[in-house]
């Protein structure tokens, strides 16, 4: 099976300074070709820490202050800091300056393969469909310190660009409670989405009167959350019996959703509009002068 990683060799590229000098020039054609080795793991390797993957999180945050319990914290990611560190990769092995100067010249070309492998090292692992979207220029994240993440392990994250989704490369938690993020693109808004897996039926109840929101069973708009809800009658009129009256509560559904019932109306649809639906909250950024969020 071919390698879903790209080896990005061109061998025929080299510092011109070496050109004269044809022993030190094969030396370095040799270094460039085990740089640039098809092995998965290597390629991986690399791709792997373009998102970071094995830096303690003491480097990324040198003092707890800096991220305190329930706190979110959005960064850039700073290319020169991530060539630093792949330059650190390379530097096993390297015992003279002439693997200096060879890792010099490998570096930048590893870099853009190393990048453009990133994108896909989260669907490997999600076993979903690979990408062949060219990787944008600018990277962000954030790494979120709260009780959502410890207490939602499953917790759906969503970033976007003037409306679009960015694609996820890296969503992990660090601790029970530290949850790290980063996307490809810059970030202007953040969903946050109760994990699918703890849906069930509930209501709403706020000062005293239980409500429950409707759904839309329109066809093409089924699911979509409207801003209407209906009171839960209970049998006998007394909540504290805990019994509903499923009759009148239908009946309810049915008036108020108007044209946006469906064409039938049965268990199905009923038990629909009965799940309790996700809590989402979502986070604006806003940036000010500089360059900071």
């Amino acid at each position: 099976m071919e390698s879903w990683f790209s080896s990005g060799i061109d061998f025929h590229i080299v510092n011109s300074k070496l050109l004269g000098e044809p022993t030190r020039f094969q030396r370095a054609v040799s270094s460039l070709s085990f740089a640039y080795s098809k092995d998965d793991e290597v390629n991986r390797y690399f791709a792997e820490l373009e998102l970071l993957k094995g830096v303690p999180l003491s480097y990324m945050v040198p003092d707890t202050a800096m991220l305190p319990p329930e706190s979110l914290r959005i960064f850039y990611l700073d290319p020169n800091w991530v060539t630093c560190l792949l330059d650190g990769g390379l530097s096993i092995g390297r015992h003279s300056t002439q693997d200096i100067e060879h890792d010099n010249m490998a570096l930048p070309g590893i870099r853009t393969v190393s990048y453009a492998n990133s994108m896909n090292v989260r669907n490997l692992r999600c076993n979903a469909a690979l990408t062949e979207s060219e990787p944008q220029q600018v990277r962000t994240g954030f790494l979120l310190n709260s009780q959502l993440a410890s207490g939602w392990p499953g917790l759906e994250v969503r970033c976007y660009q003037n409306g679009t989704e960015l694609q996820l490369l890296r969503l992990e938690h660090l601790t029970d409670s530290i949850l790290l993020c980063i996307v490809d693109g810059e970030m202007e808004e953040i969903e946050f989405t109760q994990p699918n897996q703890s849906l069930y039926f509930g209501f709403n109840e706020e000062g005293g009167e239980i409500e429950q929101d409707l759904v839309s069973l329109k066809e093409g708009e089924v699911g979509r959350s409207l801003d209407q809800s209906v009171p839960i009658p209970f049998r006998n009129k007394d909540k504290d019996f805990g019994v509903i009256d499923i009759g009148n509560l239908i009946c309810s559904i049915l008036q108020e959703l108007g044209d946006n019932q469906g064409k039938y109306f049965s268990a199905v649809e009923f038990a629909s509009e009965m799940i309790y639906k996700r809590c989402r909250c979502r986070i604006q950024i806003k940036r000010g002068k500089g360059d900071g969020i």
